[in-house]
């Protein structure tokens, strides 16, 4: 028999939704893991699209967060505040879109990678509604978490964090787990 008898291929797979929504106005250290433009959708070629990983050691470690930065878009509020943040991020990086936009360069889905993947920043998050109709009424409920503002990673917060991960990993070490029965466990 064949290990993926009866497995359709897909293009996109997805666990089903096992990441909670994080509370509105959280801060968390995040740090980009990629960059690019918004491939093949009604935001082609006028937004960038970052993926936040959740660094902070609590509740919220490993969630990733997307964060669209509309560059291009016909709002120029929306524009400008995206470039703002594209401009941020670049500040808290090595700074090379500054560099290839002084020398008339576009920005690639690789230019944007290699200056955005490893940057950190202290993201504030929000909380994005969808319309849902229950028992036929509209009613709106929590959709996912978007960006609202990023800062700079402080040393007490690095240090407090050090702290944090050290005694988790102590906790960790003092746990005997040879002895933990996951037969309960559903998957």
């Amino acid at each position: 028999m064949s290990f993926f008898q009866d497995i359709e291929t897909k293009d996109e797979v997805e666990t089903g939704g096992l990441q909670g929504i994080i509370p509105a106005n959280t801060k968390l250290e995040c740090a980009v893991v990629s960059a690019g433009w918004i491939p093949e959708t009604q935001h082609a070629n006028e937004a960038i699209e970052l993926k936040l990983h959740v660094l902070q050691p609590g509740p919220y470690k490993d969630y990733i967060v997307g964060h669209k930065l509309h560059v291009k878009d016909d709002s120029e509020k929306k524009a400008k505040r995206g470039k703002e943040f594209l401009a941020s991020y670049d500040a808290k990086g090595k700074g090379l879109l500054r560099q290839a936009d002084a020398a008339g360069k576009n920005f690639t889905d690789a230019l944007l990678a290699r200056a955005l993947v490893g940057v950190k920043v202290m993201a504030t998050f929000d909380i994005w509604e969808k319309d849902v109709e229950k028992n036929g009424v509209m009613v709106k409920e929590p959709g996912g978490n978007w960006v609202r503002a990023i800062g700079n990673v402080s040393k007490t917060e690095r240090a407090r964090d050090a702290q944090i991960e050290r005694k988790a990993e102590e906790v960790k070490a003092e746990m005997d787990l040879d002895d933990f029965d996951d037969s309960e466990i559903p998957f």
